[in-house]
């Protein structure tokens, strides 16, 4: 996506896309596709992946984003956590 990778050395992002071309789908979990996203490649919601930003937009967004790592913990109980 639009996330940064500065932690992630070559051979991490290498194993990463092999990892995740195993997870494609079609399906996306949001209503109506965001039209910025029309052409993304979609993956089940298997992996946990802690990012850093700088702030939030004023539409809600989240500004300048990076990959600090992957965590062990069930994506189904991540929860956004807006300060």
């Amino acid at each position: 996506g639009h996330t940064g990778t500065e932690k992630m050395t070559v051979g991490d992002c290498k194993d990463l896309t092999k990892e995740l071309r195993e997870l494609v789908t079609h399906q996306h979990p949001f209503n109506k596709t965001p039209p910025r996203h029309a052409h993304a490649t979609w993956i089940r919601p298997v992996k946990t992946v802690k990012i850093k930003f700088a702030e939030w937009t004023e539409g809600g967004a989240m500004r300048q984003t990076s990959i600090e790592g992957f965590i062990e913990f069930p994506p189904h109980e991540c929860v956004l956590e807006r300060t």
